[in-house]
């Protein structure tokens, strides 16, 4: 299964028969290469700050919904070690060959359901050749290592590395559209999964969003030199919200993926730094709304 598939999951417990939240992200074990656990918030539109539940606790992981069972509380050793893990994230890195040559970047990666042990890599981004607008699955036996900074492809890699299945381009274009539609509905304070959203809450949302946008378009095309700055100081090492393409239709990056310097030095060649700039402030605005939910949650707990 495509890691990215599962994000928005509810997941169940199974002794209770209670949804305890929705998948948000997924701790990954880069030494073991392996799924640790799951990354859930609360369930509805203020959803606290991320728990984690041990991949050991999932039963089963079915086409709408993920049960765990066997109890849903860590154990301290567990959840030391997937705290540790939590910050760590491969997708929108770079790869490199052992030889230091580029390859691709990751937009995604596959993982088994039954064991969380991770299958293959898939990456988009060619430079140059017959690969160039293509995405491709490389298998994990072609990966020599997930590091801080880049992913490591072994000598062999080119023997692991197969152009992409429908199922993943299927995959990977219905989670393009979910997040252009996330867009559609932050840009225009629509609601969200049938929820409603409080009146006035939504139409000061919407207010900053226009001020935000007023303020760039002001700018112009070309952003001042201290505007410009500043705007690239802020989106470094964040998440972008949805996907943003660049002037020829390519993946500039995906939602979920972390802004590194490459891609913001490509935005800025490519005159994209607006659109990514909305992309993080996006992903940020939901984080704040994450916090105040955690914090309602803490009141009404007691």
């Amino acid at each position: 299964m495509r890691a990215k598939q599962l994000k928005g999951f509810p997941v169940i417990d199974l002794g209770q028969g209670v949804m305890l939240g929705r998948v948000q992200d997924l701790a990954v074990d880069p030494a073991a290469k392996k799924v640790t656990a799951l990354v859930i918030g609360e369930k509805g539109l203020l959803k606290g700050r991320g728990r984690l539940i041990s991949f050991a606790q999932v039963h089963s992981i079915g086409k709408d919904a993920i049960t765990v069972g066997g109890g849903t509380e860590e154990n301290g050793t567990e959840e030391a070690a997937t705290k540790q893990l939590r910050p760590y994230s491969f997708l929108g890195k770079s790869v490199i060959s052992s030889s230091g040559n580029y390859i691709a970047r990751v937009y995604d990666y596959a993982f088994s359901t039954a064991t969380g042990a991770l299958e293959a890599l898939l990456l988009h981004d060619f430079k140059e050749g017959e690969k160039k607008n293509r995405e491709f699955s490389l298998q994990m036996e072609g990966v020599y290592s997930l590091g801080q900074d880049y992913v490591i492809a072994g000598a062999d890699y080119d023997a692991y590395l197969h152009e992409a299945s429908a199922e993943e381009k299927e995959g990977a274009e219905a989670e393009e559209e979910k997040e252009r539609t996330t867009e559609r509905e932050t840009t225009a304070g629509g609601e969200e999964d049938g929820e409603e959203r409080p009146v006035k809450l939504q139409s000061r949302i919407a207010e900053l969003w226009e001020r935000v946008e007023k303020e760039v378009s002001r700018e112009g095309r070309e952003l001042a030199l201290e505007t410009r700055e500043q705007v690239k100081k802020y989106v470094l090492g964040k998440k972008a919200g949805y996907t943003v393409k660049n002037s020829r239709g390519n993946f500039l990056v995906r939602g979920g993926e972390v802004i590194t310097a490459e891609i913001l030095k490509e935005a800025e060649a490519e005159e994209r730094l607006a659109p990514l700039f909305f992309s993080v402030l996006s992903q940020d605005v939901e984080e704040s709304l994450n916090l105040i939910g955690e914090r309602i949650g803490r009141i009404f707990k007691g």
